[in-house]
């Protein structure tokens, strides 16, 4: 389960520098997926505005640092070990 409240993004974006925004904690991410069998997400966020005004080359960065998180998930699913809600 991964909890990130309203406002922990906007504040991460304004205050972590270059090499926080791409650390990719690969143990963790990794492990993470080993042990993965479905993923549960809830979109509910109260302010759809709060990265306004963070730069979009920082998200872009981020997003960028999670690539091969996402492929090994993907993958993951594809082989159909494991599944997703939203």
């Amino acid at each position: 389960m991964e909890y990130i409240p309203d406002g922990v993004a906007k504040h991460f974006f304004d205050n972590a520098n270059d090499e926080q925004i791409t650390h990719y904690p690969s143990h963790f991410l990794h492990g993470k997926i080993a042990q993965m069998t479905h993923i549960i997400s809830i979109i509910a966020e109260a302010d759809k505005y709060e990265l306004k005004g963070v730069s979009p080359k920082k998200i872009a960065a981020r997003i960028h640092s999670r690539k091969q998180y996402k492929e090994r998930r993907m993958q993951k699913e594809m082989e159909g070990k494991m599944t997703r809600t939203l």
